[in-house]
């Protein structure tokens, strides 16, 4: 796993107008944080495929796994409860605003991190 700058730029480019964003490298990724929360990621896998992961919550987890392009996170070989994966490559502008904004829809309801507080 390896931070993708390109990656990273058109992460950062569809949250461009979302106030709140910090960015973090975590676990060979580039985060993205909304008030200390992650919202989103980006990566390049070990294989080499370009990956995008969005925060979305077990509320909306399933309505979204019926778009064939998302798939459930892992971690090893545990499922991430919450986060859906999608390959770059399947991911324009629009669907790639659409994901985030239903991953910062659940974010924006998290309590506040401590350090965010204050």
């Amino acid at each position: 796993m390896a931070v993708d700058e390109a990656l990273s730029a058109q992460m950062r480019n569809a949250l461009s107008d979302q106030t709140g964003i910090s960015e973090t490298t975590m676990m060979g990724a580039r985060a993205f944080l909304l008030n200390g929360h992650m919202v989103s990621t980006a990566r390049r896998d070990t294989d080499g495929t370009a990956l995008f992961m969005f925060r979305v919550g077990l509320d909306q987890m399933q309505d979204m796994l019926s778009d064939p392009r998302l798939f459930p996170a892992r971690m090893g070989k545990r499922v991430m409860a919450g986060f859906l994966r999608c390959a770059a490559e399947t991911c324009d502008t629009d669907t790639l605003r659409s994901y985030l904004a239903r991953a910062i829809d659940h974010v924006s309801r998290l309590p506040p991190k401590p350090e965010a507080a204050g």
